[in-house]
């Protein structure tokens, strides 16, 4: 049989206040033809799905669109909520989804397993373990008493207990049998993106106590796709499937097609992804920036400008004009020089009204009194002085 492993979709993201769902739309229908490109017989979704635990309604559309298709083409879908993810809505949804193979699993459960007959007739047994933080698997008053290594130590063996009595009570000598979780394994290589992930390096599992059982553990929660050294059976996170963020610069994107047979060996193959917008960090000053708008001309992707600001370059409106000369930045970050303090214009009359104060104090620090500027500060001066004690 065919497998495919994906993960950390986190469908409805936005980067800089863009969103990013026609990126997804575009993701979606390239992995729609893998599937069939591949003869996938069952496609394993390792948590993230959504980006935040109440989707926006577009987001869930393309989701529950992709379903439809794997319902119509007869691919069954098992899938886990992540930290992301919101478990308890999962799991509400999830003896509906059942009805057309799309099996998911919100919150960690010693049931939380199924077995599926692919089209080829073969047996394919998923045991499912969603995002289970320290919060469950630490009781507050024991995680208080214990020193951080200790913390560790607790966690990593609660992970390990799960895992294990997930393999041993559902996993059949007859079938291709598949672990898969959200989880951190000690020493995975981070993207830098994966914000909000609680992977401290005290909420770990080392590899070396992942499951022994089993053909294949699919992992989420790492945006990186990589295969986990040192573990006991073959293992891998498959990433994400867009650049999360500009933390994800240098990283390739893909899913992973696991060929399996019961009683033997798989093939782990990784598939890159055509059709995923890059995104570059720039690093620029003023006086470039026209260069780079040549340059950057074609470039079909997201950008982030790091601007260097210099004594003689203005202040304001610094990054409309970098918007206006690179159209497809997103994020614009300004380092300007530290200014000079300047003193403050020492008042001698106390009978001075306070708009004379305020503009000698405008002028003392080089900055004009606008119509605008002083109308304002009258208003309140009045506010302030009419004010009840």
């Amino acid at each position: 049989m065919r497998l495919l492993h994906t993960s950390d979709w986190h469908v409805g993201v936005t980067l800089g206040g863009k969103d990013r769902l026609n990126e997804h739309a575009v993701f979606i229908e390239e992995l729609n033809s893998i599937i069939q490109e591949e003869s996938i017989d069952a496609v394993l979704i390792a948590g993230d799905l959504y980006d935040q635990s109440n989707p926006p309604p577009g987001a869930e559309k393309l989701v529950f669109d992709f379903f439809r298709v794997m319902a119509e083409r007869k691919i069954p879908v098992v899938l886990i909520a992540g930290n992301h993810d919101s478990g308890p809505r999962i799991e509400g949804r999830a003896r509906l989804l059942q009805l057309v193979e799309i099996h998911a699993f919100g919150e960690p459960r010693r049931d939380a397993a199924i077995e599926i007959i692919t089209k080829t007739n073969e047996k394919l047994v998923v045991a499912a373990l969603p995002f289970a933080g320290e919060s469950r698997l630490l009781h507050w008053d024991e995680a208080a008493a214990q020193s951080s290594l200790d913390q560790k130590q607790t966690f990593a063996e609660r992970m390990k207990g799960l895992l294990d009595a997930l393999a041993s009570t559902h996993f059949k000598p007859d079938a291709v049998n598949v672990m898969m979780a959200h989880l951190t394994v000690d020493g995975a290589a981070l993207s830098g993106s994966e914000r909000n992930l609680r992977m401290s390096d005290t909420w770990t599992i080392p590899s070396e106590m992942l499951p022994a059982l089993g053909h294949y553990i699919a992992l989420g929660h790492i945006h990186k796709p990589q295969v986990v050294p040192n573990a006991p059976i073959p293992c891998a996170y498959s990433g994400s499937p867009l650049h999360i963020d500009f933390g994800e610069e240098k990283d390739f994107k893909g899913v992973y097609v696991v060929t399996a047979a019961a009683g033997k060996p798989i093939q782990l193959d990784f598939r890159p992804l055509k059709n995923v917008l890059p995104v570059r960090t720039i690093r620029t000053t003023m006086k470039d920036l026209p260069s780079l708008s040549k340059e950057l001309h074609d470039f079909t992707g997201h950008i982030k400008v790091a601007i260097k600001l210099n004594e003689e370059d203005k202040k304001v409106g610094v990054a409309e004009e970098i918007r206006r000369t690179l159209p497809q930045t997103l994020m614009v970050q300004v380092d300007a020089p530290t200014p000079e303090p300047k003193s403050v214009v020492q008042l001698t009359d106390a009978g001075q009204k306070p708009l004379e104060a305020y503009t000698l104090y405008l002028e003392s620090q080089s900055r004009q009194a606008t119509p605008d500027l002083v109308n304002a500060f009258q208003e309140l001066a009045n506010e302030a002085l009419h004010a009840s004690p």
